[in-house]
């Protein structure tokens, strides 16, 4: 059984869709910590948040799909890897020690 002040942290947790971030010469860097990455979106649960990923995943590729005429064939590239690459991330995760970046699109 759960003590009620275990249940009330866990109640606390949310979860950010988090998306590497993207350097110089238009190279993503999913090698770097988690802190640096910036947050796409935020949720109150972790299924919450899988399906705002694939959701997202799902606009972003139409979009591309979209601009595809528009933009250079490397910037679609790069929004497809970068869509590929978001991971859920609980926002008690302690890799995120360090001030995250928030998406203000």
């Amino acid at each position: 059984m759960m003590k009620p002040r275990h249940a009330a942290a866990l109640a606390l947790v949310g979860w950010y869709l988090m998306i590497p971030p993207i350097g110089a010469h238009r190279t993503i860097h999913d090698d770097a910590p988690i802190s640096s990455w910036r947050i796409e979106s935020s949720y109150d649960k972790a299924a919450e948040c899988e399906e705002g990923r694939s959701a997202w995943k799902r606009t972003t590729l139409d979009e591309a799909k979209n601009l595809h005429l528009a933009i250079k064939e490397s910037d679609t590239e790069l929004v497809l890897m970068d869509f590929k690459l978001g991971v859920c991330v609980a926002t008690d995760d302690p890799r995120l020690k360090s001030p995250v970046q928030f998406n203000l699109h």
